[in-house]
């Protein structure tokens, strides 16, 4: 049901939220070394994938947030 869909996307990204809150702006935004993305990005990319994978193909009627994000945080570019 879309509705329970919907829970446990919010759930999810409630637990990304925590997992990255004791960063600093600093950690979450800097890439530490080159095959790490920042914790930002990984966040985006979640987002990015929910939209494109879920909402884009199964929401009748769905318009992407962003156009350009389809390109920014597909991790295989």
């Amino acid at each position: 049901a879309p509705s329970a869909l919907g829970a446990k996307f919010l759930h999810i990204r409630a637990l990304s939220a925590a997992l990255v809150r004791p960063l600093s702006d600093a950690d979450a935004t800097i890439q530490s070394m080159d095959d790490a993305s920042p914790a930002k990005w990984h966040l985006a990319h979640t987002t990015w994938f929910f939209e494109t994978f879920v909402l884009r193909d199964h929401l009748p009627g769905y318009v992407l947030f962003d156009a350009r994000w389809p390109f920014l945080f597909n991790s295989y570019y």
